[in-house]
């Protein structure tokens, strides 16, 4: 039976000092949903310290500032499916499939497939490595090295106009993306999670992972570009962060978010029994003594109604219901941001830059209750609410 993972544990509604022990059974299956909130501002939030002794970890005050849902499906249902024979169950965010083969003694990633840019990639990792074994309990911990390294086609061939340099012709042949990466996570602590939905006895493990990268462009022509500090020969380059940035001027949908050098992430996660999937996900701050930073955790779409603190308490959208066109009132025109559209699932519908523009159009949505959501440029929520679309 399909399980719905926004509901609060009832046996944890009470705190325990017992500790808990993961096995095979909590971690998803094929069907499963998992509803994950965001909250970018948590400075000051207390993650606890590693020991032996029960702990109190009160997360009930986090905001949501985006909601994401995780699906959970059958391998060969999902988009590059067919590249990994092996898994038995697959999570679908977006365009992007992460394979995993789920055993009675780990769970392994087996590696990633989907679209990105416009493009098709297939990225098995080699070998592929633990993020969960069992029985887990204080004390376990997991060291893996893997990665991959994978080639796409991209068969690019255009002519670009750039302001004061003038045309320039791009023949992008394929990318090469090479990951070498090192994983170490302890089981370091044990006690109960307090959440808006409910709180549950859970485990925390603490994560470092170190990645290596590398991108190649393979290019059929050079690309000169002394204003931009591009220069390409034709054949294999390595693509660095400053080269990339430069070449997005050029065509926007390439290299973005893509990175050429090692870069180290830190988090604390928090496990429970019978939910699926991480309780709450904690992003460290490298560049601030591993301050937290960001947090992802287990809730329920329901309370996209109840975003925190909003700084333009007076805005509303009108008309409401409407058919075509959402009108903005209360937000300034020098305003800049981003609007996103959620479904009642808090599935994102739909992203606009927001320039100041007074309306959006909303009329490729379909009949139904939707929440509107205006960020700014540092991703704080501005303004949110509700709006039924009515055709």
């Amino acid at each position: 039976m399909k399980k719905l993972f926004f509901l609060p544990l009832l046996l944890a509604a009470g705190f325990s000092n017992a500790q808990i022990t993961l096995s095979q059974s909590d971690f998803a299956s094929v069907g499963d949903t998992v509803f994950l909130a965001t909250d970018a501002t948590i400075s000051g939030t207390n993650v606890g310290t590693a020991g032996a002794s029960a702990q109190i970890w009160n997360f009930t005050h986090f905001n949501i500032e985006s909601m994401d849902t995780l699906l959970f499906v059958a391998p060969g249902s999902a988009v590059g499916g067919a590249d990994f024979p092996s898994a038995n169950v697959a999570l679908v965010t977006g365009q992007t499939s992460t394979f995993f083969n789920k055993t009675s003694t780990s769970v392994q990633i087996l590696g990633n497939g989907g679209a990105a840019a416009g493009f098709g990639f297939s990225a098995p990792f080699a070998p592929p490595y633990n993020i969960l074994t069992f029985p887990t309990s204080v004390g376990t911990s997991i060291h893996a090295v893997s990665g991959f390294d994978v080639t796409e086609y991209i068969g690019l061939d255009t002519t670009a106009t750039v302001p004061f340099v003038g045309s320039i012709h791009v023949v992008l042949d394929s990318v090469r993306f090479k990951r070498e990466l090192t994983s170490d996570i302890t089981f370091d602590a044990h006690g109960n999670v307090g959440l808006p939905i409910g709180s549950y006895p859970a485990l925390r493990s603490y994560n470092v992972q170190v990645n290596n990268d590398t991108i190649y462009a393979l290019m059929g022509v050079p690309v000169n570009v002394p204003a931009l500090g591009i220069n390409l020969v034709a054949g294999w380059n390595v693509i660095t962060p400053s080269i990339a940035s430069a070449i997005a001027l050029i065509s926007p949908n390439l290299f973005l978010g893509q990175t050429t050098g090692i870069t180290t992430t830190r988090s604390y996660d928090w496990y429970a029994n019978s939910v699926g999937y991480r309780l709450a996900s904690v992003e460290l701050d490298t560049a601030a003594g591993h301050a937290p930073k960001r947090v992802q955790y287990l809730s329920d779409p329901a309370l996209m109604s109840v975003i925190g603190q909003e700084l333009l308490p007076s805005a509303f959208v009108y008309p409401n219901p409407t058919a075509e066109f959402l009108g903005l009132s209360g937000v300034g025109a020098d305003m800049q941001g981003n609007i996103a559209v959620l479904d009642l699932n808090g599935k994102t519908v739909m992203n606009a830059r927001y320039v100041g523009q007074t309306q959006i159009s909303v009329s490729e949505l379909a009949t139904g209750t939707y929440f509107f959501r205006l960020t700014d440029k540092q991703g704080r929520l501005v303004f949110s609410d509700k709006f039924q679309v009515v055709k």
